[in-house]
């Protein structure tokens, strides 16, 4: 498991309902911004705009923060989520039936999204997101407000040790992804490790033995950056919830003979 921290907990616990125990090696790491920031002027003024979208449940949760610390309703304007999983967290949070697409990608959203010529969209993102959702909403004719929510940083050192004690123990059978950076932080976890000069494997070992592992995705754009980076594609959950993943994994897992990609 590749999630970050925040992640963790509703996964894992679907896993092990269903027999498959994890292992968890954080790729990445989700720092929400703090207060007196554009997320929270622009929470502060919500009912002036049309729609609020959020594009992760990271997101969600940025933006749910910022309304408690303003005492802000997030009644006060319609919602849009990029996928179930997004959706649910808003709903966590009060949000009543956000709008979501038709499928969980960012592009579905803007093209999907019900806006009118001069609406106003706040859009609440991480630092790692793509230009192409804010430029599509603009070319509709709507006026976006483009909020950095949370950061997000690949490969964090407090997971190298539990990415060399995975490879370590073994048998794994596959990696689960949720977005491409967790796909991208996972081959420099084991870049570091090989790069340790008191590691006692080859110089690429580590990146060989993660990379040999059969990925399962949430998502075509996650799918479309663990091929990129070079991993077989096992399988790929189309909806971006807990869930999903833990009913796509039980059933690759125990229907499909699966090769170790980590001997023990």
């Amino acid at each position: 498991m590749t999630r970050p921290t925040g992640g963790l907990a509703s996964l894992a616990r679907h896993l092990r309902e269903s027999g498959i125990e994890p292992a968890i090696v954080p790729a990445i790491e989700i720092e929400l911004l703090g207060p007196d920031g554009d997320l929270d002027l622009e929470m502060g003024r919500l009912r002036e705009h049309d729609w609020a979208v959020v594009t992760s449940p990271s997101g969600a949760r940025a933006a749910g923060a910022a309304a408690e610390r303003l005492g802000v309703s997030l009644g006060a304007t319609r919602w849009a989520a990029v996928g179930e999983g997004t959706a649910a967290e808003l709903v966590r949070r009060g949000v009543d039936r956000p709008w979501v697409p038709s499928v969980p990608l960012g592009t579905a959203v803007a093209a999907e999204l019900p806006v009118r010529p001069g609406d106003r969209v706040l859009l609440i993102r991480g630092s790692l997101a793509d230009t192409r959702l804010p430029s599509r909403l603009r070319e509709r004719g709507a006026e976006v407000r483009d909020v950095v929510a949370y950061r997000t940083l690949e490969a964090p050192a407090s997971s190298r040790r539990l990415l060399a004690a995975a490879l370590r123990d073994g048998p794994l059978d596959a990696v689960l992804f949720a977005s491409g950076s967790a796909v991208r932080g996972l081959l420099s976890l084991a870049a570091a490790l090989d790069a340790d000069p008191s590691s006692s494997a080859g110089s690429t070992e580590h990146v060989r033995r993660a990379r040999a592992l059969p990925a399962i995705c949430i998502g075509s754009e996650t799918e479309r950056e663990a091929r990129g980076c070079g991993f077989s594609i096992l399988g790929t959950a189309d909806q971006q919830t807990p869930e999903a993943l833990a009913s796509l994994t039980r059933r690759l897992l125990t229907s499909t003979p699966v090769p170790q990609g980590v001997p023990s």
